[in-house]
């Protein structure tokens, strides 16, 4: 098995060299007289698999999805073959455009044989970009808030251009121009070339990982390399040169890809105006945040911690609610006390229900029942909170909650343009703002039929 993937990597070689070269170097000239000259029919017909995906974003028509690590990690709501068929996608911005366009004219420099090598390397950076997401959102970001990176997981990639850039990476850039240059003028031409195509594209992490990945190839031949070269006695400093440059190489290319991404934002900070929406109908609230609480140990204290993260934010169009089912629950009668003289309702269910099994699909079939039995004081939204899930982050984590609230009520469009009537439905009727069974946010109109089903559960 590992030397089936020694082989791998050395396909990349014409042969081994003895000299410390930098970054896209680890490769001499190969000879071009080798190189498979395609007839113009099945070269034309290869670019034009680039350039044809334009046509979607002129026509706002895209048939063909991009590819993110979410296909991956949630195959029962994806299909896999987007990630095969992602290179195809068309591009969503005019600069992406732009970027089809020179991947097009790196496609009409390569040889035909470089297809094929390329769509594999396409396969590793998508499942590498899977693994950097996945631990940086489901596996330890959601833990360690500050490790946390939705892009990572939810970047949309698409086009030739991350494989063709790994696949000129990987065998040193010579196909880029006929004219000879030298070893360092060919790297510079490289990381130039990654920087120009992550930019249009606006696909940091897809790039990150495919200089990562194509780094870490490299390293795998130098030590392959160094393994062979020990028959011919080569010097450990030529193989600690090589190791040297292609790391320094790979940190300046991440360094000026990411640095419009860190370093805008921090200088030009965006302009906030992340004003929670008004209600659509008044009087009525906007959202009625219900926190749902069962006795357990320390309650108290974690009810305190939950309801005070959101009482700075309640207001007139905000609500805040505590419920639950249990009619001995001494830390809820706490809290009661606590905060009678705050904005916050709070509600014990008395009613039983023996022919029904006690549980949580009863609970919370109750608790949406009372939420939408209010009158005139029944919310547009009901946000689901558990007792023990405050609002992180402070003023971030709660303009997040806001942004949120702003999608769900931008997507209501009015029923007549003339009168200016809002519609009582909108089109989305949910969304989610934390983990588990926290952070639901649901439109009033789903209540009945979510109770109903729940309390069908419950019987």
């Amino acid at each position: 098995m590992s030397s089936a993937v020694w082989r791998f990597l050395d396909a990349f070689r014409s042969r081994p060299q003895s000299t410390p070269i930098p970054l896209s170097n680890t490769y001499d000239e190969r000879d071009n007289n080798q190189q498979i000259n395609s007839p113009g029919l099945i070269r034309a017909f290869t670019i034009s698999t680039a350039v044809s995906p334009c046509w979607f974003y002129l026509f706002n028509f895209d048939p063909i999805p991009a590819f993110s690590p979410k296909y991956i990690i949630y195959p029962h709501n994806y299909s896999l073959l987007f990630l095969f068929f992602a290179p195809w996608a068309g591009p969503q911005t005019f600069p992406a455009v732009l970027s089809r366009l020179l991947q097009a004219v790196l496609l009409w420099r390569l040889p035909l044989s470089s297809i094929s090598t390329s769509y594999t390397l396409w396969i590793l950076i998508a499942l590498s970009r899977t693994l950097v997401g996945f631990i940086l959102s489901r596996g330890i970001g959601w833990a360690y808030p500050s490790l946390f990176r939705h892009y990572a997981l939810y970047e949309m990639s698409s086009g030739f251009g991350p494989m063709l850039w790994a696949y000129l990476e990987l065998t040193g850039g010579s196909d880029l121009s006929k004219a000879r240059m030298t070893p360092k003028l060919r790297t510079y031409l490289l990381i130039a070339l990654v920087v120009i195509l992550c930019w249009l594209d606006n696909t940091p992490w897809t790039y990150a990982i495919t200089i990562a990945l194509t780094t870490s190839i490299h390293l795998a031949q130098i030590v392959w390399d160094s393994r062979r070269w020990q028959d011919i006695s080569t010097s450990k400093p030529a193989i600690l040169s090589q190791f040297r440059h292609r790391l320094a190489g790979t940190i300046i290319a991440l360094l000026i890809i990411s640095a419009p991404y860190w370093a805008l934002p921090r200088f030009f900070p965006p302009i906030r105006n992340l004003i929670m929406p008004q209600s659509p109908f008044p009087p009525s609230p906007l959202i009625d945040i219900m926190i749902l609480s069962f006795p357990r140990p320390n309650a108290a204290i974690i009810l305190n911690k939950t309801i005070s993260s959101y009482l700075p934010h309640i207001q007139y169009d905000t609500r805040l609610s505590l419920y639950t089912y249990s009619t001995d629950h001494p830390a809820f009668q706490e809290m009661q006390n606590e905060y009678q003289n705050h904005d916050v309702t709070f509600h014990v269910n008395n009613e039983t229900h023996p022919d029904s099994i006690d549980g949580h699909y009863l609970h919370l079939s109750e608790a949406f029942k009372w939420a939408n039995d209010k009158g005139v004081e029944r919310a547009e939204w009901i946000m689901l909170v558990e007792d023990d899930f405050p609002i992180c982050g402070g003023e971030a984590g709660w303009e997040a909650f806001v942004r949120v609230m702003t999608i769900l009520e931008d997507d209501r469009s009015f029923e007549e343009e003339e009168f200016k009537q809002f519609k009582r439905i909108p089109k989305r009727r949910g969304g989610f703002i934390g983990t588990g069974g926290s952070g639901l946010i649901i439109h009033h109109s789903l209540l009945p039929t979510l109770a109903y089903i729940l309390r069908t559960h419950a019987d």
